[in-house]
């Protein structure tokens, strides 16, 4: 199915239907993107993951140094970082905290 981009000028349409993916450039090697399982990982999804991993280690500092408000704030945070993933279907796995 050919990618239609808006054209605002004329009202119309142009489309593109052949050439490399944009953003592409033609005869360089494709970007090594993090995989999950296999399956490429969206941007969404490293940053997702990424936020939920340095969340837990805040939580476990400020639990080990005692910050029951900083534990509470980030125990929080986790928990919404943990629904949105549940909501979009990212699988986050068994987590420590």
């Amino acid at each position: 199915m050919p990618l239609l981009v808006p054209f605002p000028r004329s009202g119309g349409a142009i489309t593109r239907s052949s050439g490399p993916p944009a953003g592409e450039i033609p005869g360089t090697p494709p970007c090594h993107r993090p995989t999950m399982r296999g399956r490429i990982m969206d941007a969404f999804t490293a940053g997702l993951l990424q936020r939920i991993r340095t969340t837990e280690t805040v939580l476990t500092r400020a639990r080990e140094d005692g910050d029951d408000f900083l534990a509470d704030v980030e125990q929080g945070e986790l928990d919404d970082l943990r629904r949105l993933a549940a909501e979009h279907g990212v699988e986050i796995g068994a987590t420590s905290v």
